[in-house]
Parts: C-alpha cells; sequence; structure tokens
C-alpha cells in the first residue's frame, strides 16, 4: 500500500494508516537500509532506519508470518540494542545486541538462552522474483517485496462483464481477490491494464499483512466491484472493512480509475475540470496545496450547486445529520465510473460513515461534457 497520504484526505488509505496507529504509519514511511537473515534457525526480513542523534527505529517480521514487530533502540559504541513491542510507554526491555560484521549485522537475542543473529544487508535489484509486476519493487520497497515473496496467486471464477472476459485471481492467505481482463481488448492494452491491476493487488496484500501486525490482532475484509470497462476506461469499487488496531473497526472505499490506452491510473480533475484556466495535473505523491485549494474553494462547491439541481430532496441541508449541502464533505470524496456517469462518495467524519456510499450520488456524462478535464478524450 502507498503510505504518503495528503494531510486532509481522507481517502481509505488514510483511514486505514489511522487504524494502524502512528506508529506503524512513521514505521512505514521510514527508507532505511533492509536486512535479510535469521534469528536462530527463524528467517527474517528487517528494516533499519538511524538518526543523526543515534536512535534507531524500525520493524522485522518472521518470513513464516510476515507480520511486524517493531523496533527501537540505539548505537552504544560498536554496539546497536534494539527493544521491541508497540507500547512505547512499557520501559525498554533489551531484546537484540547487534554489531557490524562485513555487509550486514551480527549478535544475538537478549534472554535466558542467548539466539545467534546473523543479518545481510538487501541488495534489492538482486533479489530475484519471477513475478514481473513485483519485480518493479525491488527498487521501489524491498522490504515489502521480501514480505511478498512466496507468496502466488490463485485462479478463481471467470466471468463476462459488459461485454470483456474476467478472470478473478486470489492471494489465499489474505483471501485479497483482483480481476484481470482476459478479453475484448487489443492485447497491448490488456497487458498495461492488467500489470496495474496486479500492483494494485500486491498493494492490497501488503496492506492485510500491516494490519495485521496490530498487537490485538486485524480484521481485513476485501470486497472488489468491477463498475465499467469499456475502450477508453476501466472503473472498480475496491471496498475495505478492516480493524487494525485502534478504537474502533471502519471501512472505506478507495476505487480503482484506469485510462486503458496507458494504463494510467486516473485523477477526477483528468475527465472533471471546474476551476478556472485550463485543467491542472496535481502532484499526487505529496500534499499538493493547489490541489487542496482548487477543491476547497472551486470543486466542492460547484459539486453542492450542481447535486442541488440534479437531487434537490437529497441536498436538503440537515445541520443535525447527513448534512450534503456542506462542500467540506465533497473535497476529498472517493468515486467511481459507471455508463451512465461518476459516482462521488462524500467523505463524512467517523460518527457520521453512515452518510457515505451513496450510491444516488452521479454526475451524468452530459453534465461533465460540459467542463471536460484534461484527459476529455476520455469521456464516453
Amino acid at each position: 500500500m502507498d503510505v504518503v497520504a495528503t494531510i486532509r484526505e481522507r481517502s481509505v488509505i488514510t483511514r486505514l494508516l489511522l487504524g494502524l496507529g502512528c506508529l506503524l504509519l512513521a514505521m512505514a514511511a521510514q527508507a532505511g537500509e533492509v536486512y535479510q537473515g535469521k534469528v536462530g534457525r527463524m528467517p527474517v526480513v528487517m528494516t533499519l532506519d538511524a538518526s543523526s542523534d543515534g536512535t534507531v527505529s524500525g520493524r522485522y517480521f518472521y518470513r513464516k508470518y510476515r507480520k511486524d514487530i517493531p523496533l527501537s533502540g540505539k548505537w552504544e559504541g560498536k554496539n546497536l540494542l534494539l527493544s521491541e513491542g508497540w507500547n512505547n510507554s512499557e520501559p525498554e526491555k533489551i531484546a537484540m545486541r547487534l554489531e557490524r560484521a562485513g555487509n550486514g549485522l551480527r549478535g544475538e537475542w537478549v534472554g535466558k538462552k542467548p539466539i545467534s543473529i546473523v543479518l545481510t544487508i538487501v541488495d534489492g535489484r538482486a533479489i530475484q522474483i519471477p513475478d514481473p509486476v513485483l519485480a518493479s519493487w525491488r527498487q521501489r520497497d524491498p522490504y515489502e517485496l521480501l514480505r511478498l515473496e512466496g507468496l502466488s496467486l490463485k485462479t478463481n471464477k471467470s466471468e463476462p462483464f459488459q461485454g470483456y472476459g474476467l478472470q478473478w485471481l486470489q492471494e489465499p492467505q489474505s483471501n485479497i481477490t483482483l480481476f484481470r481482463i482476459t478479453s475484448g481488448l487489443p492485447a497491448e492494452q490488456l497487458g498495461k491494464l492488467n500489470h496495474v491491476l496486479a500492483d494494485r493487488q500486491w498493494s492490497e496484500v501488503a496492506s492485510y499483512f500491516q494490519c495485521m501486525s496490530s498487537p490485538m490482532g486485524g480484521e481485513f475484509d476485501q470486497t472488489v466491484t468491477p463498475h465499467l470497462i469499456s475502450p477508453n476506461l476501466l472503473s472498480a469499487s475496491i471496498f475495505t472493512g478492516y480493524f487494525c488496531g485502534g478504537a474502533h473497526p471502519d471501512f472505506g472505499d478507495s476505487p480503482l480509475n484506469i485510462d486503458v490506452a496507458t494504463g494510467e491510473v486516473l485523477a477526477l480533475e483528468d475527465l472533471l475540470w471546474v476551476g478556472s484556466g485550463a485543467p491542472v495535473k496535481f502532484d499526487k505523491k505529496s500534499y499538493d496545496p493547489a490541489e487542496s485549494d482548487y477543491k476547497a474553494k472551486s470543486l466542492a462547491p460547484w459539486i453542492v450547486k450542481e447535486f442541488q439541481r440534479l437531487y434537490p430532496n437529497e441536498m436538503v441541508p440537515d445541520p443535525e445529520e447527513c448534512n450534503y449541502a456542506d462542500p467540506s464533505v465533497w473535497e476529498y470524496a472517493s468515486w467511481y465510473m459507471t455508463e451512465n456517469g461518476i459516482v462521488l462518495d462524500p467523505s463524512f467524519p467517523r460518527v457520521e460513515r453512515n452518510c457515505e456510499l451513496t450510491e444516488w450520488s452521479i454526475l451524468p456524462w452530459s453534465v461533465i461534457k460540459q467542463h471536460p478535464g484534461r484527459l476529455s478524450r476520455l469521456i464516453p
């Protein structure tokens, strides 16, 4: 899963990270060294990030279980002392004592019976992985790649959808399931689309194991619903109900919208633009103030006005519950495409989550054509 989310975005990705807690967010954002080796006879993978003051943070997992265990510690002379655990309020208890050895770390597990630890730094480029989609993770995220190493996808049902053939594939440990397109498009387009679909599926599998790393255990149930496949567009909802720690379970939809010709994942402004001037491609890798400004001052008020025209009964202002006339709930709406238009799903605070998943809130393609985004050629 992408762990860098905008400050204000309230998509399912943000909710997942909040559910995992601040510690997991910090761990997932690390860009430290990755190691693999053994604790005793048990194969492990570890990532460590050292600060300038000598403190170290990180995580590791046993390959058998694939679940993260957080680490924190510091260098004391030539020794790296590491503690593990989720609750930072507890007194630190040293679990590992390591020192540098060649291109890795060597030491022991501290306990009644010391256990040897041997770790070698990982060169992502050298990871042998037969899956061509996961091969691209060698540089992007070798830690998660090694977590996924050894997993495979099993063939599930096949079915027709809107004139295209779908083959569903499932990862058995997580039960994460997603389709591939088998017919109805040229081979080159099928290759691009299925590469994007496979990459998303493996990202969801990684998110599953991150969620399961919660000290209380986790729940992560996902349903994928295709909504539109055409010569230009593909759209599917990826709805997840999860509990990854925190006070309450949660849920959310994180749809996948793709340009069929290029395999590019689409942003709403690619199809719909209601700002001044030419449509803009915002930076999706980090918080973009220009995007936030556009959504707050242009997009959300326009959506409210348009829905008040299209759906006056649903848009009656209600300050007590489900106030769809409040522009802020539409600023970071998730969205998916259908044959009739774009469905926008508002984003409410946790106490009003029952107000989401509004299937009525559809912008017809006839309206979108009047306000085309930068990829207007895709609009049906």
